[in-house]
């Protein structure tokens, strides 16, 4: 649920996610320049009309992200404007820096002033972040209406068909449409080291996170503190514990009718109790609670075991130890009603601005690079540590004999069942309350009920503060 704001609260709101949101790591500032002729006749607008009818390329800008060093977006932007099609409608697509997320202030005030918006998509729209706030900005616009209009239509039918995870259309959509074009996902799984498992004995993954807890405390004993550690929790505590939410709890408890997480679920408790044991039987590192501690470094040397992350963490270091030794996977379960445990995720999309000057061409381009035909995309997908939003990119591009890929069938597993945050404008909101007070009770401040109590009433303050 979104709740209706002002326009001083909207750009507010679109400072605050400004600077959380991923796209702004991915781009630098660049100016934009109106030229504005103080005195244009007709027959000069009517000239340039007609030269666009006669051939000039539509030049359809999209903003570059991370995403286009890790999958072969250039590549695929070079074929796409070399076949046939564009001879008949003129399109030129091209990858930029320097544009405006969905949620800055600056772009909104560009579209409010009617200036034009020079872009028509950007691959860095993070749902889970910034498409409440998106939304309620007027920045974003939803892909469905281009969809039945593509030249391409065919290859929208089956991306947004039965071939959509779940899971993905749930995370991407808002209002039953789709916001956010999916182009690859991050988990926060369990990932463990089957080498430094195995010399404590152990060499499948625990069915329960109380085993998990009695494994790492046999781990920690034999590796001992010199050899490293049992296990690391998330740098970042908040999307650990999203994950360790979903080992306990049913989807239908997991948030609220407000769109917020549950702070105060019994599962969310459970959680919570379950994380301090990790800091009480001393199995994590040193600056677990300020995110000083390195933990992918710490994995990469062999010196944790363990740890519930981005999945991205354990391919890489994977790399250095061998594919063999990896194991990425749904957690074990925390409760006997949950047969597979989902786990926080969330997908970088492609968004489509509101004020796109070509949208149908832009939607065009992300069907006929993402269609699971399309070698160029699936031969590299997997390769470089992504996980797609797609049934038939599982079956097609990963050998299931490979170590290097085949982890993503585990994880397939997990992102079938995990559930995303609902679209609000408040997650921010939610983050910044839960660190510290989570903290506090990991150092053995507090019960946990009484700490779900008091985060679940600081983020209640926080949107009454932005709501005045």
């Amino acid at each position: 649920m979104v709740k209706s704001l002002t326009r001083r609260q909207v750009l507010r709101l679109g400072v605050l996610a400004g600077v959380g949101a991923v796209a702004a790591a991915c781009s630098k500032e660049v100016e934009v320049t109106r030229v504005v002729e103080k005195e244009v006749t007709i027959e000069v607008v009517k000239e340039v009309t007609k030269l666009v009818e006669k051939g000039a390329k539509k030049q359809v800008q999209l903003g570059r992200c991370f995403i286009e060093n890790e999958l072969p977006m250039d590549t695929l932007i070079g074929q796409y404007n070399a076949l046939a099609e564009r001879e008949q409608d003129n399109v030129e697509i091209s990858c930029v820096s320097g544009w405006k997320g969905y949620t800055d202030a600056v772009l909104v005030e560009m579209m409010s002033s009617g200036e034009e918006i020079p872009w028509s998509a950007g691959a860095c729209l993070t749902p889970f972040l910034e498409l409440g706030n998106a939304v309620q900005m007027g920045t974003v616009q939803p892909f469905d209406p281009y969809f039945s209009t593509s030249q391409y239509a065919a290859y929208a039918d089956i991306l947004f068909g039965d071939d959509l995870l779940e899971s993905a259309r749930k995370d991407v959509s808002y209002d039953d449409q789709i916001y956010g074009f999916p182009l690859q996902a991050d988990l926060v799984p369990w990932v463990w080291n089957k080498s430094l498992w195995a010399k404590a004995g152990f060499t499948e993954k625990p069915a329960t996170l109380d085993q998990a807890i009695e494994n790492m405390v046999e781990i920690q004993n034999v590796i001992g503190p010199d050899g490293g550690f049992a296990f690391a929790p998330e740098t970042n505590l908040f999307r650990g514990m999203m994950s360790v939410h979903q080992a306990y709890s049913t989807s239908d408890k997991l948030y609220t009718d407000e769109g917020l997480i549950n702070f105060e679920d019994e599962g969310f408790l459970q959680a919570m109790e379950w994380y301090k044991q990790t800091i009480d039987k001393k199995l994590v590192p040193k600056g677990w609670e300020d995110e000083s501690a390195d933990y992918e470094a710490l994995f990469g040397r062999q010196l944790t075991a363990t740890f519930i992350s981005m999945h991205g963490r354990g391919s890489r270091g994977a790399m250095i130890w061998g594919f063999e030794n990896l194991g990425m996977g749904p957690l074990p379960i925390g409760n006997a009603a949950i047969q597979t445990a989902g786990m926080m995720f969330w997908f970088t999309t492609a968004g489509l601005y509101k004020a796109a000057p070509y949208p149908q061409e832009a939607v065009d381009f992300y069907l006929w690079a993402f269609q699971p035909e399309n070698s160029t995309m699936g031969n590299k997908f997997f390769d470089s540590g992504k996980l797609a939003a797609w049934k038939s990119y599982y079956d097609k591009w990963v050998d299931a004999t490979d170590v290097s890929v085949n982890w993503a069938l585990e994880l397939k597993k997990g992102l079938e069942n995990s559930t995303p945050p609902p679209v609000t404008p408040w997650f921010s909101a939610e983050m910044s309350v839960f660190q510290p007070l989570f903290v506090k009770f990991l150092q053995g401040e507090g019960t946990a009920e009484a700490t779900g109590k008091a985060i679940a009433e600081g983020v209640q303050a926080e949107i009454a503060k932005s709501s005045s």
